[in-house]
């Protein structure tokens, strides 16, 4: 009997070791992006690029997104739960999971990794606050912490320093009461109003977590190390276009997720259900130059997923039926279809003599006739390949508050013929006693940024408006110039576009509160009853009193036209047959850890493709 049960011991444990690969699965993840990675320190990151798709999977943050869940859904990443929050919602707890740990590396004693306490998330954030480092995230956090816009303005004055590791008093640093260590592992925020999107900011590439030794390790070199909490530790970083990642072998036990809607079953999204991430032993990143090159690094088989470049998008994708090209089928390539959480609108400087508020009924009438007489066919067309859907208002279809049945009476309907929208645009101007617009209104201006396409884009616009009597001219400036611009209100109209933050109908709307002019509400917009239904919808949480106030602001703001609402474009990529669990996400693109390449399978189908 004792033999028998030693046998039974041997053969469970040889059982479990053979178990162990397919539990953790190994294999190198191919990534082809397109730009540089020009730093790998999250607050200097830019909010777009090859840099934030790698700082978002290096680095954990204190919440992430729900791998397959859409809508979009928050999960706990360093933090335990969701925020405990005070019946006023002035105060929001936070406790972070015990046990993780920083990727070993010479900023700690003896090279070993130490466990993140609720201090360094503290750091992190007065990082992103400090002026000096001009991080382009830190509007995220402004006028929402008590005391953190006074540390901001402190640390202009402050000596500069790059292996700054800690803030203290005696360089200058008032304390921020609103972010407090209430102990090693417990964070607590005060708020200067209630603030119940905060979880949703703390997911973002930004907020990323870091340790303030290895700041001081590597100072200004810090864009070249990554030492946070992540999957994967840097073994390589060349010339910002190569990144090769490891394994981190201090990484939580995490596992795919077990969840998720019908459909991800079918379309093997669950495939990996249950093992233990990340997927992979080695990431491999190379950065190429334009999107067609990294479009041509994926046919050729070198990465695993990759965008599709837009002048591409008819070789692997009919234009109009989206039918997949032979090639495509050929090669059992999955076609992956996302719109994205951004719209792309022209605005109108609200506060302008001519176009704005203080024209009041004549200005109104020109912003309206604009925004009937304007077609954007062309652009959606020739620009985006067809690959772009309308926008009616701010709110998208995956927020809170989105309406079906909502009309913008002062854009194109679908299907609208074009002579009916022409002499609508008159007929407006008339009753606003515009007899004769090339003489009552004066040559507008539309600043646009020096660009082929932008003045191709905008040389159909002054063609437009010319149906309705309108003259328009362009001044042409750098992207930098025009921010500054629009930021002094010396813009008249413009066109913009705007990428959420966060999948939330307020990130949308706050671009037309009052109290954000000029910046972020370049427009300039002025409206007490929107700004009263803003603020009443801003300390609510999910439920149909919000859904309803969200309705009516942006019935509102649409009946005074700020902008004119044009279009949102899809994202198109494309993933290899030996590649499963690749899901984009257009918010934070964290989903590498999620991917399980198959080697074998990789190199059988590029032999069969020469």
């Amino acid at each position: 009997m004792r033999r028998a049960s030693l046998l039974l011991l041997i053969l469970a444990l040889a059982s479990a070791t053979n178990a162990a690969p397919e539990e953790r699965p190994s294999g190198k993840l191919r990534l082809a992006l397109t730009g540089t990675i020009k730093t790998l320190d999250p607050a200097k990151v830019d909010s777009d690029g090859a840099a934030r798709a790698c700082v978002a999977n290096l680095f954990d943050q204190l919440y992430e997104y729900h791998h397959l869940k859409r809508p979009y859904e928050l999960k706990p990443c360093l933090a335990e739960a969701l925020p405990e929050v005070s019946e006023d919602g002035l105060v929001q707890t936070i406790k972070l999971k015990r046990g993780i740990r920083f990727v070993d590396d010479i900023c700690f004693p003896g090279i070993k990794g130490r466990e993140v306490v609720a201090a360094d998330v503290v750091f992190c954030l007065l990082r992103l606050m400090d002026a000096q480092i001009e991080s382009p995230g830190r509007w995220l956090l402004e006028k929402k912490i008590v005391g953190l816009d006074e540390f901001t303005a402190a640390s202009r004055k402050a000596t500069k320093d790059p292996r700054r590791s800690a803030y203290l008093a005696s360089e200058g640093f008032p304390a921020v009461p609103g972010i407090e260590a209430i102990d090693t592992h417990t964070l607590r925020f005060h708020l200067l109003e209630p603030w119940p999107e905060l979880p949703w900011v703390l997911a973002g590439h930004w907020l990323s977590i870091y340790a303030p030794e290895s700041v001081k390790q590597y100072g200004a070199r810090l864009g070249e190390h990554a030492v946070g909490t992540g999957p994967y530790k840097v073994t390589l970083f060349s010339n910002n276009r190569t990144l090769l990642l490891q394994r981190n072998p201090n990484y939580r036990d995490e596992q795919y997720p077990s969840e998720g809607k019908p459909r991800d079953k079918a379309n093997g999204y669950l495939a990996s259900a249950g093992l233990a991430l990340p997927l992979h032993d080695q990431v491999e990143i190379k950065t190429y130059e334009d999107p067609q090159s990294t479009w041509a690094a994926f046919q050729q088989g070198l990465c695993d997923c990759a965008e599709i470049a837009r002048d591409a998008i008819g070789t692997a994708i009919h234009p109009v039926t989206g039918a997949h090209a032979d090639w495509v089928k050929e090669r059992k390539i999955t076609i992956h279809r996302d719109p994205r959480l951004e719209f792309f609108y022209d605005a109108f400087n609200m506060e302008d003599p001519v176009i704005g508020k203080p024209a009041g009924e004549k200005g109104l009438a020109i912003r309206r006739a604009i925004c009937l007489a304007a077609n954007d066919d062309w652009a959606m067309r020739r620009l985006y390949m067809y690959h772009s859907e309308r926008v009616y208002g701010p709110l998208l279809p995956e927020f809170d508050g989105y309406d079906d049945d909502f009309k913008n009476d002062w854009l194109p309907a679908d299907g609208e013929a074009r002579e009916d929208l022409v002499e609508a645009a008159k007929e407006v101007l008339k009753e606003a006693g515009i007899e004769d617009p090339a003489k009552d209104i004066p040559i507008l201006k539309m600043t646009i940024t020096d660009d082929t396409g932008a003045r191709m884009v905008f040389d159909r616009y002054k063609a437009q408006l010319a149906e309705i009597g309108i003259r328009i001219e362009s001044v042409a400036v750098t992207w930098k110039a025009m921010q500054a611009i629009l930021r002094e209100k010396k813009a008249q109209l413009w066109t913009s576009s705007w990428m959420a933050d966060y999948p939330h109908a307020q990130n949308f709307l706050m671009l037309l509160y009052s109290r954000n002019s000029p910046e972020p509400n370049y427009a300039n917009y002025a409206n007490a009853e929107f700004d009263e239904l803003y603020e009443q919808a801003r300390p609510l949480g999910p439920g149909q009193e919000r859904t309803d106030l969200f309705g009516e602001m942006q019935r509102i703001a649409m009946d005074d036209c700020p902008w004119r609402c044009r279009f949102r474009r899809i994202r198109w990529a494309a993933s290899h047959q030996w590649l499963s669990g690749y899901r984009h996400n257009d918010i934070v693109p964290k989903y590498w850890k999620y991917c399980r390449p198959d080697e074998a399978k990789r190199t059988g189908a590029v032999d069969n493709w020469k």
